[in-house]
């Protein structure tokens, strides 16, 4: 019953692949660049923005707005990866970070963090 079709919705993901230190006239910044893959859709059971822990998946410490359930127990997803569930990556940046990934039986529980990204 947790993944009804009707109930999920299409969600894309951006995969963290490395880090690579910023450069200027050839000379190093200081700074480093985040380089993630390209946005990739899956479709996921999405809760509403509340924050509470309901399921306890992670427990009541854990600061996030929204837990998204996949049908795949083997889900490629990280805590470094960023989502688009309330908009798709046409419109611009992400709008939620992955917080933190809990994987049972059958399927990938996923807490997400909304976040405000300039573009």
């Amino acid at each position: 019953m947790r993944s009804i079709d009707r109930d999920r919705r299409a969600v894309h993901i951006a995969r963290f692949e490395r880090v690579v230190p910023e450069e200027a006239d050839g000379r190093l910044t200081g700074k480093n660049i985040v380089e993630r893959s390209d946005p990739e859709g899956f479709l996921a059971t999405a809760t509403m923005p509340t924050g509470r822990a309901d399921g306890a998946y992670f427990g009541v410490k854990l600061d996030y707005d929204r837990q998204l359930t996949v049908d795949d127990p083997l889900f490629d997803v990280g805590e470094a990866d960023v989502l688009w569930i309330d908009s798709p990556p046409d419109d611009g940046p992400h709008d939620h970070v992955v917080k933190k990934v809990a994987r049972h039986g059958d399927f990938t529980v996923i807490a997400a963090k909304r976040v405000e990204v300039r573009p």
